[in-house]
């Protein structure tokens, strides 16, 4: 009896222990700053944190891939409300989160939002991002971070506008950060001292042809008609530049315009056979010219019109010659 009486009570002692402890801890988790609670997706890299934004709002960050330096736009994923957000960047070994211009600046998805300038060393800091209503669906970014850097000059609304070869157009810029990472980290660079990798052309949005080096558009690819067309730069360090355009071909005789496209558009060895063909039907319709030109000449000759002719200057409609009867001929 008394040994049940004991287990009883350690029993009892046992579970006032572990309901302190767990307690304990409730406490605990609700005395620690806002900034040490990461939201959904958040990063859990080992920073010297600080507050980044306001406590109540969910913090999304990526830890920069590449060395980047200018000034930075953001703009959300499509078709998100426009919404205020606050940018930080924060040094593995720092003071916590320093804001990047002005902060607390209304973003939307149409357009690129300059917020300021950033300068940060691969894999040695984060950029920070703090809203209220920012969010996306799982693996997807919150936010799409741009930077132009220093010294490149160019028209940034829905895309970097510049102009390159003598067209205006805008440039594709390359994405560095992975495809789960919380933003979407773009960076640009001057396209003028780019090489050049391969030029594609395309109209309605179907490819036609390719080129090493940028040239006009041959527009003996397009059928008759109104055509939009595009030409894409490829250059070797991963950038696009995109050139868009509306064509009106004109119009031409039936079926003009479909063997001009077939040819175009066809391989080369193809282009020989079709030339070869082109050939025979020329030489072909020569040899019929010839054989009815022949077979003129040999009726006027049996008929003797040749002779009626260089006589009276002219073919009769009805004239008697050496007992052959002549009607309704002419030269």
């Amino acid at each position: 009896m008394l040994k049940n009486f004991k287990i009883k009570i350690l029993s009892f002692l046992i579970s006032i222990l572990g309901l302190s402890v767990f307690w304990s801890s409730i406490v605990f988790a609700q005395q620690l700053p806002a900034s040490s609670q990461t939201g959904p997706g958040s990063s859990t890299a080992t920073f010297n944190q600080s507050n980044c934004g306001d406590p109540n709002y969910f913090q999304y960050n990526i830890l920069v891939p590449k060395s980047i330096a200018g000034s930075i736009y953001i703009k959300l994923p499509s078709g998100t409300n426009p919404t205020v957000v606050s940018l930080y960047t924060q040094q593995l070994t720092g003071s916590g989160c320093q804001p990047i211009g002005q902060g607390n600046i209304t973003v939307n998805s149409k357009t690129w939002t300059l917020i300021g300038n950033i300068n940060l060393q691969a894999n040695a800091g984060e950029v920070v991002i703090s809203g209220q209503n920012i969010g996306a669906e799982p693996y997807a970014a919150v936010a799409n971070a741009l930077v132009v850097p220093g010294g490149f000059k160019c028209q940034i609304s829905t895309n970097c506008i510049v102009k390159y070869g003598g067209y205006t157009g805008y440039v594709q810029p390359n994405l560095i950060s992975g495809n789960t990472d919380e933003i979407a980290l773009f960076t640009l660079t001057d396209i003028s001292q780019s090489k050049v990798k391969l030029v594609n052309y395309y109209s309605d949005g179907t490819f036609l042809y390719s080129k090493p080096e940028l040239l006009p558009f041959n527009n003996n690819y397009l059928n008759d008609g109104i055509h939009s067309t595009e030409i894409e730069v490829n250059f070797s360090d991963g950038q696009k530049f995109i050139v868009n355009k509306t064509v009106n071909n004109g119009q031409s005789w039936p079926g003009i315009s479909y063997l001009r496209v077939l040819y175009f558009k066809s391989s080369n060895q193809i282009k020989i056979y079709m030339l070869m063909a082109l050939f025979v039907v020329f030489a072909a319709f020569l040899i019929v010219i010839a054989r009815l030109i022949h077979k003129r000449l040999n009726y006027k000759r049996d008929h003797g019109l040749n002779n009626y002719h260089s006589k009276y200057g002219q073919s009769p409609a009805v004239a008697h010659h050496d007992e052959i009867v002549v009607k309704n001929i002419t030269d």
